[in-house]
């Protein structure tokens, strides 16, 4: 067993920390993992980029990483015996399910609230220990890789649960970066009939239209507006919103989402917006429901993410565009997410344990994720087992 651990830890006085502890005395009722693989996420990439800073938001000594796969090594008096040795997820936030506000159905308001991070250490590091209740185990013939995006995975499907997509619905996306391509997926795994999505890069767009989009167009197209109102979205969802010091694109695509979206419609914010919203006129004109996304309390949307994931309605091979090896290549990685445009990455995962199963039936008997890729080419190729829609001609064409 392990008898020390490393992670990163992060201050604004001291920046990313690398440091290492001896690890303590294993919970009642709780497992202790072997973390494989850890992505950092768009909000730690704010958080060390000094974004919160400047709103006001006070970080002591945080733990890093909320997106992972770890394997369960120990167990303590009370946890399953089952779990050894499985791989397992787990939601940044869980409630307990035993307090008077869980026991009311208001598990938002949980007094006794689980989260990675700070109720344990995080996921950036070598071990992480988590309460046996709340680890979801992986299916087998799920790979690594796509396992590692289960946290992402799970909100997208969360949220278009949430918002109660209807079947037959025409859906805008705006923004493809790793929550917009996997809503793509989710919405036209849930009976969308059409998703047209936005990008600036044109090698994004390429992966949009091989994933199923009707069509995905630059955000600086002239005839964007045009082309939308043609398409008439009932749903659109804001993937793109968030600080401009990491490449997001503040509240602009908020406001363009109230603006495009059909009258009586749903606007979905799934963005971290850290400064005010100034709402157009249209958003009280047209009679349209304007909801925030869900951040922390889909815990449990888990398991139809990992089945969504196993049978191919979701596929994560084609998002992951940069694999690093090592926990030490954190700085990297997060260098290669702010450089996106240069990179050409949109998820970048860190490679603790390289994977010894078989990958699935994306992958094939014995196929194994390659280092330094999550795909056959730069700009990411749809896996063998990704369920592929019929390629539709063009909105331009279409609308012509």
């Amino acid at each position: 067993m392990p008898r020390e651990n490393r992670f990163w830890r992060f201050s604004y006085d001291t920046g990313l920390e690398l440091a290492e502890e001896k690890l303590g005395r294993l919970a009642p009722g709780w497992v202790r993992c072997r973390v494989l693989r850890v992505q950092p996420s768009v909000t730690e990439l704010m958080m060390v980029k000094g974004v919160f800073q400047t709103v006001g938001e006070a970080q002591v000594h945080r733990y890093l990483g909320h997106e992972f796969l770890a394997e369960v090594v120990q167990l303590s008096p009370g946890a399953p015996s089952h779990l050894l040795h499985e791989r397992v997820v787990c939601a940044p936030r869980v409630p307990c399910g035993a307090c008077e506000q869980c026991r009311r159905g208001r598990h938002w308001a949980c007094t006794a609230l689980f989260r990675v991070g700070v109720d344990s250490g995080g996921a950036m590091s070598e071990t992480i220990d988590l309460p046996a209740a709340h680890v979801v185990v992986v299916p087998t013939d799920v790979s690594d890789l796509d396992a590692g995006c289960a946290q992402p995975a799970a909100s997208a499907v969360a949220n278009l649960l949430h918002i109660g997509l209807r079947p037959g619905a025409r859906v805008l996306i705006l923004g493809q970066g790793t929550m917009g391509l996997l809503l793509l997926q989710a919405a036209l795994a849930f009976g969308a009939a059409e998703v047209v999505t936005t990008a600036p890069r044109a090698t994004i767009r390429d992966l949009s239209l091989s994933l199923g989009a009707l069509d995905s167009l630059a955000p600086d197209d002239p005839e964007l507006a045009a082309r939308v109102a043609a398409f008439a979205p009932e749903l659109v969802i804001d993937a793109a919103g968030g600080s401009a010091a990491v490449g997001l694109s503040g509240t602009t695509t908020l406001r363009q989402a109230i603006e495009f979206v059909e009258p009586y419609g749903t606007v979905l914010a799934i963005s971290d917006l850290i400064s005010p919203v100034e709402l157009p006129p249209s958003a009280r004109t047209k009679a349209i429901r304007l909801v925030f996304g869900q951040m922390g309390y889909y815990y449990g949307a888990y398991p139809l993410a990992l089945g969504m994931l196993r049978d191919g309605r979701l596929s994560c091979r084609p998002i992951v565009t940069h694999q690093l090896e090592g926990l030490e290549a954190l700085p990297a990685a997060l260098e290669v997410m702010a450089e996106r445009s240069k990179s050409g990455a949109i998820q970048v995962q860190l490679v603790l344990v390289p994977e010894r199963r078989a990958a699935g039936p994306r992958g094939g008997p014995g196929a194994r994720s390659t280092p330094g890729g999550g795909s056959d080419s730069a700009t990411g190729g749809v896996s063998s087992g990704a369920r592929r829609r019929p390629a539709p001609r063009p909105l331009s064409e279409r609308l012509s």
